[in-house]
């Protein structure tokens, strides 16, 4: 099994958790030995492929067959894709599925077309060499199709973990009380948290910070303006840039809604650089998080209020999750998750 294939639907230029969790996989079968070719529908003609690895961006069906007839083992990441899993299929190819987000292999809806759908998805969970999810709450969901399956937290980038002894070096200047680092999309939760700290800036000096990018931008903007909740909107930031926002916040935020998460880069990267995180109680965002945070309810105004109070106005309880950070960073790091990929390979040999 010299040969790896990785299929992801989405990779740079685009930007986002996916992309970015694809090419740490990458790296780190790189650095495993293996011969590794990415296969990917987004297009770059507008700048070139520098990669360490093999990355071949998909124009037509047939040459998405091609690559797999010649592959030893596909790995599939971001959950099912029936164009790359019926030719794997087709030729007997083993191969592995990493789901992304806790909704696994399920679509949602409950015409007969979506209920065939989700049998013909279900049969492929059970034809894979093995099924990764990136959270324990995933992964018991899978264990009732597959036993062999096993959960597998997103890492930091690799970069990233380089640069982030330089970055915490130094006198760290908390500038912001809380942090959103993210999709600006309403499933994102963030209309929900944008009226809660206006709420608590009424009562409170709570500095908010935002940065991202996404489809309900300028919905966001407005609605903050309409209802007075003041923040610093930071852009979309590079790589060093997000880094320095999550170490100058004393809290990141993450209070999806809507929007259902597996385990999202942002939790990893915060936590590893020393920031605590609030998430919503999505089953997956409460395993990521381990002690090094706090949940709230999902799409619960009091109950986030009354978390972000919790937490950010108790010096004592903010001290403690943040202490916990360095007790949980270790499961975020590209070391860690290189041996858990190689753990997992052996098992499919």
């Amino acid at each position: 099994m010299n040969n790896i294939v990785v299929f992801s639907e989405s990779f740079f230029p685009s930007l986002g958790g996916l992309e970015r969790n694809t090419n740490s996989l990458c790296l780190a079968l790189l650095e495993l030995g293996y011969r590794v070719q990415l296969l990917t529908f987004t297009n770059a003609k507008s700048q070139a492929d520098y990669w360490p690895y093999v990355v071949k961006r998909i124009e037509k069906r047939t040459e998405l067959i091609k690559e797999v007839k010649r592959s030893d083992f596909i790995i599939v990441n971001g959950g099912i894709s029936l164009k790359v899993l019926l030719p794997s299929i087709l030729f007997r190819k083993k191969y592995a599925i990493i789901y992304q987000t806790s909704s696994l292999h399920i679509r949602d809806g409950k015409s007969i077309l979506t209920k065939i759908n989700n049998a013909l998805r279900k049969w492929f969970v059970q034809k894979a060499s093995i099924n990764i999810a990136t959270s324990e709450f995933g992964r018991e969901q899978l264990s009732q199709f597959d036993k062999k399956s096993v959960s597998l937290l997103n890492p930091i980038d690799v970069d990233l973990e380089k640069l982030a002894p330089t970055l915490k070096s130094g006198i760290i200047e908390k500038k912001y009380d809380l942090l959103f680092a993210g999709r600006l999309i309403e499933g994102k939760g963030i209309f929900l948290l944008a009226k809660v700290i206006s709420e608590l800036q009424r009562e409170n000096s709570i500095t908010f910070a935002v940065a991202g990018d996404g489809s309900d931008k300028e919905k966001f903007f407005h609605y903050c303006n309409t209802i007075k909740t003041n923040f610093e909107y930071l852009g979309i930031l590079d790589k060093e840039s997000l880094l320095s926002a999550y170490i100058s916040a004393k809290l990141l935020i993450v209070p999806s809604t809507t929007h259902v998460e597996g385990s999202p880069l942002v939790i990893a990267e915060s936590i590893y650089l020393g920031t605590p995180v609030i998430v919503s109680n999505q089953p997956a965002m409460l395993n990521a998080i381990g002690k090094a945070g706090d949940f709230f309810i999902t799409g619960n105004e009091d109950s986030l209020k009354d978390c972000i109070a919790a937490n950010l106005l108790n010096r004592n309880k903010l001290q403690t999750i943040t202490v916990n950070c360095k007790e949980e960073a270790d499961r975020f790091s590209f070391s860690n998750y290189k041996d858990k990929i190689a753990a997992i390979l052996l098992k499919v040999k």
